[in-house]
């Protein structure tokens, strides 16, 4: 039989998978599917990944026709439905419920059509997505990592300001792509932030559904994260737009500075408690912590109003901090390294990934993550960086319209003095698949 931890094929007579340590005999929550249910007759469910959050469930999952990996996450409000007596269906708790849980569910896959409509690398991928058990699916491209929060934790609650900005440029990279398809994220945060084990962030979960639902209703327990939600969440008619997510970045990336989560934005409309980062962190730059209390003003007219411009003020601030490329290694007095299980090097120093990320060092043994101790150049450094505009003169692949980062190569853009609008002899671009901003920004 297969295991619901990894999908490998170990003895029926075994419950501690001798690949992953996996223990299905653990007892399961009543509010989660049971393992290896075969969902579409295709997708089979295995374990919970991260915990069960207010508003859904999101699984291991096996795809059994092209038998890969995939992540499916099940729309269950657990405010307003739970599971059925057979384990598998879910319905709302009253006749009350259930006008708001149907509202949801159809919030919920607006929500899978809008995912499935961006493409970028730092944007989750949708598969696929379907309504059974009396709900909905959504199936997603899976990653090996560890969600930011977690990694976080793991790495002592707080991170370097270079890894930080490294971080969230490239968040803010998949965040632009969202907003030039016209539409807005609502619910960023460490939470749903996922690092693979490649360094690559990957922005999660749109709250778009979530904030829908709430709209209706405030009582709600699941609707506001606390300290990453900007206040005009938290009214109707709040005037939401693509600076309500730059307040959350700002938030976002306080915390990752700090280690310290920003205080709930109504609390900050009498006396603003707020500390200045850098009373928190004395090592976070004034230039950096400045623009990231002006992504965090409690006024929207004053944050940066697109992902774009708090983009430039970040690589503004950092100076040269963040502008050598991204295969670079620190130097020894930087703890790096987020590391590929499988893909490790022995040095007269210890254990070094081969092209690993440039992340805060933790050891996260249930991911085969190894922690190495000094950390030398590797060699395939290309520090002179000239991507600019639509076409990378690193590697010569196109490159999103004011993308910072190269999706292909990793090469970190100057979108500044020069223009280097046309492709390189080797590339094959088609400038029509270039994306524009959007003019309206929806809530779906």
């Amino acid at each position: 039989m297969l295991c619901p931890g990894c999908f490998q094929e170990k003895n029926e007579a075994v419950s501690v998978c001798p690949y992953c340590e996996f223990d299905e005999s653990k007892p399961q929550s009543p509010l989660v599917l049971p393992y290896l249910t075969l969902l579409n007759n295709q997708y089979m469910v295995g374990k919970v990944l991260g915990k069960p959050g207010g508003f859904g469930i999101t699984y291991l999952g096996w795809d059994t026709l092209l038998e890969t990996l995939v992540a499916i996450k099940e729309y269950l409000p657990r405010d307003l439905a739970g599971r059925q007596h057979n384990r598998f269906s879910v319905a709302p708790h009253t006749h009350e419920d259930t006008a708001l849980f149907r509202y949801g569910l159809e919030q919920f896959m607006r929500e899978a059509r809008t995912i499935a409509k961006i493409n970028h690398p730092n944007v989750v991928r949708v598969r696929y997505f379907f309504t059974e058990n009396d709900t909905a699916y959504l199936v997603m491209d899976y990653y090996e990592g560890i969600a930011l929060s977690e990694y976080l934790t793991a790495a002592g609650g707080k991170i370097p300001e270079q890894s930080a900005l490294e971080i969230m440029l490239r968040v803010l990279d998949g965040l632009n792509e969202i907003h030039e398809k016209g539409f807005l994220h609502r619910d960023i945060k460490p939470q749903n932030i996922y690092l693979t084990t490649e360094g690559k962030p990957i922005l999660l979960d749109m709250g778009a559904a979530r904030s829908a639902v709430g709209d209706r209703n405030k009582s709600l327990s699941v609707l506001y994260s606390s300290g990453f939600t900007p206040f005009e969440q938290y009214y109707r008619r709040g005037d939401q737009g693509t600076w309500t997510d730059i307040y959350a970045c700002g938030a976002t990336l306080y915390y990752l500075l700090t280690g310290v989560v920003p205080p709930d934005a109504p609390g900050r409309l009498g006396e603003d408690e707020l500390v200045h980062p850098s009373q928190l962190e004395p090592a976070v730059s004034a230039a950096v912590a400045e623009v990231v209390l002006r992504a965090l003003s409690m006024d929207p007219s004053q944050r940066p109003q697109t992902a774009r411009e708090f983009q430039s003020l970040l690589l503004a601030a950092a100076g040269t901090s963040v502008t050598a490329e991204r295969n670079t290694q620190p130097a020894d007095n930087h703890e790096f390294a987020l590391l590929t299980p499988g893909h490790t090097e022995e040095t007269a120093n210890g254990t070094q990934a081969a092209g690993s990320s440039e992340l805060p060092k933790a050891k996260l043994s249930s991911l085969g993550v190894a922690s190495p101790t000094n950390q030398t150049s590797q060699p395939g450094v290309r520090e002179n960086l000239t991507s600019v505009g639509h076409y990378c003169s690193n590697c010569g692949q196109q490159v999103h319209a004011g993308s910072v980062y190269c999706s292909a190569c990793g090469s970190l853009t100057s979108r500044g003095q020069q223009s280097n609008t046309n492709p390189p002899l080797s590339a094959q671009a088609n400038p029509d698949s270039l994306q524009y901003p959007a003019q309206q920004y929806s809530q779906p």
